[in-house]
């Protein structure tokens, strides 16, 4: 799995990437099945095969082009629209990256950015294996510029207890970078909880309402 990380953020071109695969409603991906996980490459940008946060494991009936893809035999997190599997195959619709996002320590805590952003929803994948967050961003252009806004997830403090087990306090880190906020993009991160399986997670938001804090408790 690939992660792309920075000393503190991980830069995500939000202003201008496309948001089709995140849309609701009646579009042409509504009636398909839509799902979190792996998918895997043969060569650079053709992907192969998914193994959802489910279990589910398929290969597609003929392969998926993705330029961010670029490795071959390459595993990357994604969000997976496809139709109905048969006989262990099934036909992608849209594959769209989903950046992972390890949590990151410092001793520098003032350098943290903890600008708003617009909290959808955090839960753990099926299989353990990832903290999902869903949210949107304000962003736009001006003078014809795009600013990339910056986020990452901080490993605030990890209280141990005398019983062995461990509270882990996560926040996430936005730098909204002089982007102006005319309009709403909306975007996924998943953060890997290895080590972190067994532990209690609290994850907070800063949002335009205040701070937000979601608890995922133990196993």
């Amino acid at each position: 799995m690939r992660r792309v990380t920075v000393f503190l953020f991980v830069a995500l071109l939000l202003a201008g990437c496309s948001v089709d695969s995140y849309k609701t409603g009646d579009g042409g991906l509504s009636y398909l099945t839509v799902e979190f996980g792996e998918v895997k490459t043969a060569e650079a940008k053709t992907i192969v095969s998914f193994s959802s946060d489910d279990g589910l494991d398929v290969n597609f009936s003929r392969p998926y082009t993705a330029e961010w893809a670029d490795k071959a035999n390459g595993t990357y997190r994604a969000l997976v629209y496809y139709d109905k599997v048969e006989k262990g195959s099934t036909f992608a619709h849209s594959i769209s990256q989903v950046p992972v996002v390890k949590p990151l320590i410092t001793n520098r805590p003032d350098t943290v950015k903890t600008d708003p952003l617009i909290f959808e929803s955090a839960w753990k994948s099926t299989n353990g294996k990832y903290l999902n967050v869903g949210f949107y961003v304000k962003t736009g252009t001006a003078d014809g510029k795009i600013n990339k806004q910056l986020l990452g997830v901080w490993r605030e403090k990890v209280v141990e207890h005398a019983d062995g087990t461990k509270d882990v306090y996560l926040k996430v880190m936005h730098s909204q970078n002089k982007a102006p906020e005319f309009y709403r993009t909306k975007g996924y991160m998943s953060i890997p909880l290895d080590g972190m399986q067994n532990d209690r997670i609290f994850l907070s938001v800063v949002t335009y309402d205040g701070e937000v804090t979601k608890t995922f408790p133990t196993p």
